[in-house]
């Protein structure tokens, strides 16, 4: 007589699978990571690691992306489609993943360290554009769009 194979007490559903699949690809590729302090969001997470999934399945449950670099009243978290974003009351979608978030920070971070000087545009001269600048030997580069961005945004790249 051969014994049949023990039911676990805990019922595991094909989608709360796939949640923890997420989670830890999420953790393969990022965990661990660490990153300059972010110009925005209260400088953003320190590291980048995953949590389990919170959350109900109806909304879509949403995993956390990090620890916060000081206290604040949301965190960073990874929602079920993927797209890094911040969580207070309500997800709030900011880049389609986390590379767009890495992305986002290296900009501010490579100037902070390399540049003389930095000179923030705002307003009208904003919308202008990278073309009304006198930049010599600098193109430009696509970087990924960010989720709350109107179009897709560009860096510039020195050029060779």
């Amino acid at each position: 007589m051969t014994a049949a194979a023990p039911v676990s007490p805990i019922l595991v559903a094909p989608a709360a699978i796939a949640e923890i699949d997420r989670a830890a690809a999420f953790q393969d590729r990022w965990g661990g990571l660490a990153l300059p302090p972010a110009p925005f969001y209260g400088s953003g997470p320190r590291i980048l690691d995953a949590d389990g999934p919170e959350g109900s399945a109806a909304e879509g449950r949403l995993s956390a992306a990090g620890s916060c670099r000081v206290s604040m009243a949301y965190g960073f978290m990874i929602g079920p489609d993927g797209a890094f974003g911040i969580d207070a009351y309500r997800r709030t979608p900011l880049h389609a993943g986390p590379d767009g978030w890495v992305e986002s920070l290296a900009p501010a971070a490579h100037a902070g360290r390399r540049a003389k000087t930095v000179t923030k545009i705002k307003g009208k001269a904003s919308s202008l554009g990278t073309s009304s600048l006198r930049i010599k030997s600098w193109n430009p580069a696509m970087t990924s769009r960010a989720v709350t961005s109107r179009a897709a945004g560009s860096a510039l790249r020195r050029s060779s």
